[in-house]
Formats: structure tokens, sequence, C-alpha cells
């Protein structure tokens, strides 16, 4: 079962809808707060952001090149998989995260 509101160091999330290859959840992401480093191997994500203005970082190696997108409330940014990211607040930012593919679950995380 996933808990549906959960508290980490960059902010909360709540989930709105979890199926088996789809999931919907608000993000509140804190002003200066980033998430991890991660990709994700068996699913994509797309972000729209809802308020506030963040920052994302995207590589497709770890060492590799880094591309900066700056993002303000009505942007929208599609993850697809095995693509490592990053999402920095500028200012409290809400972001609207869908997430699809083969499994949707907090396991298809990894993060350095």
């Amino acid at each position: 079962m996933t808990k549906r509101f959960v508290r980490r160091k960059w902010g909360w999330y709540l989930t709105l809808l979890d199926c088996e290859h789809f999931k919907v959840k608000i993000l509140r992401l804190a002003e200066t707060k980033s998430i991890s480093l991660q990709k994700h191997s068996s699913r994509s994500e797309l972000w729209l952001i809802l308020r506030g203005k963040c920052e994302s970082r995207f590589s497709v190696e770890c060492s590799g090149q880094i591309t900066t997108t700056y993002l303000c409330a009505g942007d929208w940014q599609n993850i697809p998989k095995e693509l490592w990211h990053k999402l920095i607040g500028l200012t409290a930012t809400w972001i609207l995260e869908i997430q699809y593919g083969d499994k949707c679950t907090e396991e298809d995380i990894v993060r350095i």
C-alpha cells in the first residue's frame, strides 16, 4: 500500500492516484531544497509546474554533461526513463508529477 502523504527533507508529496502503470502526485518542493540526483529504470515522469520557480538538471550519464532548465508556473518537463535528473526549488514550488511505465514504485529509484 502506498502512503498518500509523505514528508521529505525537501518538502512533501501527496499521492493522488496509484495504478499499476501510472501514478499521479502533488509535490511541494521548499525554497532552496532539492530532490536527489536520480533515475528510473521502469518509468518516465512528466512534471507540470503549478506554482513557483525551480531549476531542473538532466544528464544522460551520471558524470556526463548537465543540461539546466529553469521552470515556472505553466511549464512542463518530460523525464524519460534512464535519464539522471534533479530538481531544485528556487522558490517554494508546487509540481504535478505523472509517472508512467512498467513499474511506478519508490523501489524504481537509483540515487547518487
